[in-house]
């Protein structure tokens, strides 16, 4: 991938991350928060196909998604930040179902986005629960 694919898929995955927020806070179904990000999409350099993955994605595993970093979290889910949450669910499914991404490329960018969106310490704890994920769903890439 080029710098500026790179870049495009980072770009889908902020505005995934604002997508998925946006669905929890408004209790909103992805179709819906798909149509409010419309205008954003056109005008927007990113990878749109990526974008539409991801958040149909999140919604369609979202009980499997939620089930599998819940292990690793040292709190209940409910005291997730709407923030973290959004993250961890986006990270999760790429951990899970997009085996084509190395582990270590979804855990920088699941903290680049908490360090973006997150409270102040967001980033360490998001790290800390993808890389316990990470090692339950990648063990083969983990291992080398």
């Amino acid at each position: 991938m080029n710098k500026q694919q790179i870049r495009a898929r980072q770009r889908a995955r902020e505005l995934a991350v604002q997508a998925v927020y946006q669905s929890i806070m408004a209790n909103q179904p992805m179709v819906e928060v798909e149509a409010h990000f419309q205008p954003v999409i056109n005008k927007d350099k990113m990878d749109v196909s990526y974008f539409v993955k991801l958040i149909k994605g999140v919604e369609a595993n979202l009980q499997e998604i939620d089930t599998a970093y819940t292990p690793y979290l040292d709190r209940k889910p409910e005291e997730l930040s709407p923030v973290e949450k959004s993250i961890l669910r986006l990270a999760s499914f790429e951990l899970i179902f997009c085996p084509d991404i190395p582990f270590k490329v979804v855990l920088e960018e699941a903290v680049l986005l908490a360090k973006t969106f997150g409270a102040q310490d967001s980033f360490r704890y998001v790290n800390g629960v993808l890389n316990q994920l990470a090692g339950k769903v990648r063990v083969y890439e983990k291992a080398k």
